[in-house]
């Protein structure tokens, strides 16, 4: 899905570093493996193994590295593939895991291109590692054994083959953490709530985006939800989404909040270029 994404995007040449998101390790660097697929020899990789906090934490990644990264043409790609690790909830089957009951999780890969500092540069950003003990809330089939440098790692593993949530605490301990750390991040950053064109959460659920805008009165919270949860690839999508129908352009500033298993929340101001 990746390299499928990586050739759909234009202007793919000198490229100098690949970046990719994916929840699930594979045993080998995903990002170079994507990368030979290609017509591009980028000097630098990266793996995030950071579920649905992947794409905002490499955004994050290039600010605290800016000096690496400035004036360099980076490929993004998101690329996630949950079905493997889900219970089939039809037919009753959701009366063996009802915490799944507000979540549709979907496959997918989504693929970015741009000039770091040109066509996306980064105002501020914000990350919050939750308390301990929400720790297992979220638990995901992780083999670190499948773990191949470089990466950033957060998820907690779990002993079964199966993606595991406690769908009730994640809802609530998101609501709690997450409209306090991006009110803080646009006060840090000398921005006021008019000045965001567009926030983009983490598409997670319905229930979930409703209750973020709620909390979020000040600012215009995009919802991208027909096709499903994609977890890291989800605010990529919607940020596509967003441009090709016109609600952000260049020059706007936007908000992009990740968050899921860790629980682990990052959020980042982005001024489009």
């Amino acid at each position: 899905m990746g390299v499928k994404a990586a050739r759909a995007v234009e202007n793919l040449e000198n490229v100098d570093a690949i970046i990719v998101s994916a929840s699930y390790p594979v045993g080998k660097n995903v990002s170079r493996e994507i990368g030979r697929h290609l017509p591009v020899r980028p000097k630098f990789h990266l793996d995030i193994h950071a579920a649905c906090s992947g794409f905002v934490r490499g955004l994050v990644y290039m600010k605290e590295h800016e000096e690496e990264f400035d004036n360099k043409r980076v490929l993004f790609v998101a690329t996630e593939k949950y079905s493997h690790t889900l219970a089939d909830l039809r037919e009753g089957g959701i009366n063996n895991d009802p915490s799944m009951a507000q979540t549709i999780f979907s496959d997918g890969a989504v693929a970015v291109v741009f000039t770091y500092g040109k066509d996306i540069a980064i105002i501020g950003y914000g990350s919050k590692k939750l308390p301990k003990e929400t720790d297992n809330y979220i638990r995901m089939p992780i083999d670190n054994a499948l773990m191949t440098p470089p990466f950033l790692e957060e998820p907690v593993p779990t002993s079964t083959n199966k993606f595991q949530q406690d769908g009730p605490r994640v809802y609530e301990a998101i609501l709690l953490s997450v409209p306090e750390l991006n009110r803080k991040l646009i006060q840090e950053t000398g921005l006021k709530a008019p000045d965001i064109k567009l926030a983009i959460p983490h598409q997670a659920s319905g229930r979930m985006i409703s209750a973020l805008a709620s909390r979020m009165s000040d600012l215009n919270v995009f919802r991208d939800l027909d096709d499903g949860n994609f977890s890291s690839a989800s605010i990529p999508k919607a940020m596509i989404r967003a441009i090709k129908e016109g609600e952000i352009q260049r020059g706007n500033k936007i908000l992009l909040s990740g968050f899921g298993a860790g629980l682990y929340a990052s959020s980042a101001i982005v001024e489009l270029g």
